[in-house]
Parts: C-alpha cells; sequence; structure tokens
C-alpha cells in the first residue's frame, strides 16, 4: 500500500515544501521561528508542528485554524461494545459516554480526540450526518461508520406487560434518557412518527445516563419499559420497523462458538492475546455492509489481514491477488470500491475474509444489501469455499432462500433456538 507522509521533514524537503532556499530554511531555524530539533545531530522539522505553524501565519477572509491539543478521551454515546473495544486496545484513551449530543458538544470544544454517535436524522432518513456538519462545521474531523446497532424496548424478563409495539406503551411506566442520548433523539422521532402524544405514557424519572440504568430501573420494579440497546436474552424487544439488523443473533454465534474447540484448540482457556491471534490466523468475518475502504484498491483492501499479520509485501501483494482471482475478479486489482457494484464489492469483502485462508468464516447478512441475482451469486462463491477449500461457514441471515445453501440450520425465535436441523444429503 502507499506508504503515508514522513512524521519529519529534512532541510531539503522543508525547502521544497516552503518552496524556498535551504539557506533560508537554516535562518528560520537560527532565529527559532520554525518548530525543529537536532536530536539526531542535523536539523529535523516535525511535519504536523511546520504545517500547525504555516496555519499560524496564514492571512486572509478565512486563516486555517492553529491546531489543537486535546485530551485523550473518547466521548458520546455510552456503547458496551465500543466500552470493550476502548479496554482490549490498551489504546490509552479515557472515557466519558454521556451522550451523543453531549459527545458533539465536547469534541467542538477540544474536551476530547474522539465521540461516538447515533443520532437519527428523519428529514434525511440517515444517521449522524448532518448533526455533525452543523456542530463541527469547519473543523478538521471524519465521520467513520464503525458498526450497527439493534434499538428497541428494554422490558422485564418474560416480557410480562407484553409490549412489542410503540401502541403498548400507553399508560405504561417508562424510563426515559437524558435528552443528549441518541436513543432519547431516535425515541422521540418514533413517538412523532407513530402519532403517539408524550401524555398517554407515564414517564417515570430521573432520567437513566445509560442502558445499564434502563435496565436496572426496570428489574427493581420502578419502571415496565425503557428504549435503548438490547443486551441480552430476554432483555430487549426489537420492533421490525426500527431496525431488522442481526447483530444479536452473531453474538449468540460468537458466545457459542467461545465454548467450543478450534483445530482442537479449547477456545474458552485462551488468554486475551492468544484469542486475538486465533481471530487474526484463523477467522475471516464478511459483513453486510461490505466495510471496504475508500479510495483504496480492491487488492490494497484485501491486503489489508495480511498487514496486520506482518507478511511481507511481495507475498502479501501475491496472496491479495489470488484471493480476488478465486472470487472472480482478475482484473479488478487497482479499481476503488466506487468503481465496483453491489455484488463486487462483496466479492471483495469475501477475498479479504479468506485471504489469511482461515478454519472459520462468520457472514453476517453477507447478501442484505444485493439484489436476488447477486445474492445468490454470493451464496454460490461461499458454498464453493466451504465445498473446495474446507472453509467452515457460519452465516447469520433473515431470508430463507439464502439459508437453504446451508447444510446445517439454527433457527432462533426471540434469542432461543427453535431447532437445529441438517440438510440431507442427496441420493
Amino acid at each position: 500500500m502507499p506508504e503515508g507522509k514522513p512524521d519529519f521533514l529534512t532541510v531539503r524537503e522543508l525547502a521544497a515544501f516552503l518552496r524556498v532556499k535551504e539557506r533560508k530554511v537554516y535562518a528560520l531555524a537560527a532565529s527559532g521561528e520554525i518548530p525543529c530539533s537536532r536530536a539526531t545531530g542535523k536539523l529535523i522539522f516535525p511535519r504536523a508542528a511546520v504545517e500547525a505553524w504555516v496555519s499560524r501565519h496564514s492571512s486572509g477572509a478565512a486563516p486555517a485554524a492553529a491546531a489543537v491539543e486535546r485530551p485523550l478521551v473518547f466521548v458520546g454515546s455510552h456503547d458496551p461494545l465500543l466500552d470493550w473495544a476502548l479496554r482490549e486496545s490498551r489504546s490509552g484513551l479515557a472515557s466519558f459516554f454521556d451522550g451523543s449530543l453531549d459527545g458533539l458538544a465536547r469534541l467542538r470544544s477540544a474536551q476530547a480526540v474522539a465521540a461516538g454517535v447515533h443520532l437519527y436524522e428523519p428529514a434525511a432518513e440517515g444517521w449522524n450526518r448532518a448533526h455533525v456538519e452543523d456542530e463541527l462545521a469547519g473543523e478538521p474531523v471524519v465521520l467513520l461508520e464503525w458498526a450497527w446497532r439493534d434499538r428497541g424496548f428494554i422490558v422485564a424478563e418474560g416480557n410480562p406487560k407484553k409490549i412489542s409495539a410503540f401502541r403498548n406503551l400507553t399508560g405504561k411506566r417508562f424510563v426515559p434518557r437524558q435528552a443528549e442520548a441518541g436513543s432519547q433523539v431516535l425515541f422521540q422521532s418514533l413517538l412523532e412518527r407513530e402519532r403517539i402524544g408524550p401524555a398517554s405514557i407515564d414517564i417515570v424519572g430521573p432520567a437513566a445516563r445509560s442502558e445499564s440504568d434502563v435496565a436496572a430501573a426496570i428489574s427493581e420494579g420502578k419502571a415496565d419499559v425503557g428504549f435503548g440497546l438490547g443486551r441480552g436474552e430476554n432483555r430487549g424487544v426489537v420492533d421490525p420497523r426500527i431496525n431488522d439488523h442481526p447483530c444479536f443473533d452473531v453474538g449468540l454465534v460468537l458466545l457459542t462458538l467461545l465454548r467450543g474447540a478450534i483445530r482442537g484448540v479449547d477456545v474458552g482457556a485462551l488468554t486475551r492475546d492468544q484469542r486475538a491471534l486465533l481471530r487474526r490466523h484463523y477467522i475471516g468475518f464478511v459483513f453486510q455492509g461490505f466495510n471496504l475502504l475508500p479510495r483504496t484498491s480492491a487488492l490494497e483492501n484485501v491486503e489489508l489481514p495480511l498487514i496486520y499479520r506482518g507478511t511481507p509485501g511481495k507475498e502479501r501483494r501475491a496472496l491479495a491477488a489470488e484471493a480476488l482471482r478465486k472470487v472472480g475478479l482478475s482484473g479488478w486489482e487497482d479499481h476503488d470500491p466506487n468503481q465496483l457494484s453491489g455484488g463486487q464489492q462483496q466479492r471483495v469483502a469475501v477475498a479479504r475474509a479468506i485471504v489469511t485462508k482461515p478454519a472459520l468464516l462468520l457472514a453476517d447478512e453477507p447478501t442484505g444489501n444485493l439484489d436476488t441475482a447477486k445474492s445468490h451469486e454470493i451464496m454460490q462463491l461461499l458454498t464453493e469455499l466451504n465445498r473446495d477449500d474446507g472453509i467452515t461457514i457460519v452465516m447469520v441471515t433473515h431470508e430463507p432462500d439464502m439459508a437453504d445453501y446451508a447444510s446445517r440450520m439454527i433457527h432462533f425465535v426471540d434469542g432461543r433456538v427453535e431447532s437445529d436441523s441438517f440438510k440431507k444429503a442427496a441420493a
């Protein structure tokens, strides 16, 4: 993949960058006007500091803002998966989760380096973008899609109040989230869509600061229902009109795998670092949303898992090219995702998942964003990988015709296994 810009510039490189003579660079360094270092015995110039120096000396109607030192804090939406990821990564980032809107406000005032947000925007029937553009206009920020979430009603075990739709909330004790929470923003929007007045719901306080607080209030009998992130069996009843993404099903599959063995290794007995190595070397992932890097070629996208492995560049490119050939994309190596159809993008995602020759491939709704014809193409490809390469494939889907490709089908209803059957081989 193309190498990034160097963190430090030499005298010659800085002269070219500033479009001045080298003697001018020496004069700036001698006068202390420009950031520099002699740590190596020679003058070197930190790129980020130089760029900030150039920005501070800009003029005109809209000079560029100087770089702002931000504390290493992650703010915004309270998300158990994000919280776990920050801890597992050992990144050193602290966290302060008090709602998506609060996170954007703190990011705007330079109180954090990143924020997690999930803010529904009914006018565009989308998420996050308009809020970020309004709150952080002109700021050097980037918006990344990281994960999908299931939103729904949080109820007591067994759902004794029989709450499965918004019309069932009338007369029920409802514990709200704080106004800054993305869940509360979404809940208010859905109430308006369903034409349900807040006065018809018994709002109990105080507002919960997290999904855990919502669940605690319901468990202690202080409320009948709340709205937020589904976190476990019998806890969340998701209205299918909100979101049908199968995160809950995938979680069940992964929990089951953690109790088993892969290639004779007891996964449950592994340490955290050993589990990371297991994922890196023996498990591939295919997602509904492709999750390809934009402005990055198909070949480079497929190379990504091999970079984490430390595979040398020449070998990495050869393996990536072979994986693309296997999924029928020879000749498309240099195309960016926006130059590919949806079916081709998912083929690149499959190539990325198999380039490490995994023992297990986890596919989360791999055909969810494709039309019928492309869906069957991807399923035939996965079937061939299972048959010809011996890759075990665990796939989550809501589509019966896609599930028919499997040799074994486990059917979940309300978070429980309803059936577990094997397809009979043809005589």
